[in-house]
């Protein structure tokens, strides 16, 4: 992941993302965890972005398991005692 100094130049307020000019990449609609901006702590950025991308990744691979878990075949397997 590459980030560059960029300009805000607005907010869509439906999708909830900001209008950012790139030099790279010209207009672009970016979330407000990708921006870090000039008055923040870059440090405290950072370890914000680092727990959410950390987050998503625990959160999909959960998502993935509990897909796996009721999509799995149950009519071969022995029915459970009643005690």
């Amino acid at each position: 992941m590459e980030f560059e100094r960029g300009q805000v130049i607005g907010y869509d307020a439906e999708k909830r993302k900001f209008k950012v000019v790139l030099s790279s990449m010209g207009k672009r609609l970016v979330p407000r965890i990708y921006i870090c901006f000039d008055h923040e702590n870059h440090i405290k950025w950072s370890d914000r972005f680092g727990l959410a991308w950390y987050n998503r990744i625990l959160s999909y691979s959960l998502m993935k398991k509990n897909a796996f878990i009721t999509c799995m075949p149950r009519e071969h397997l022995p029915d459970m005692p009643n005690e």
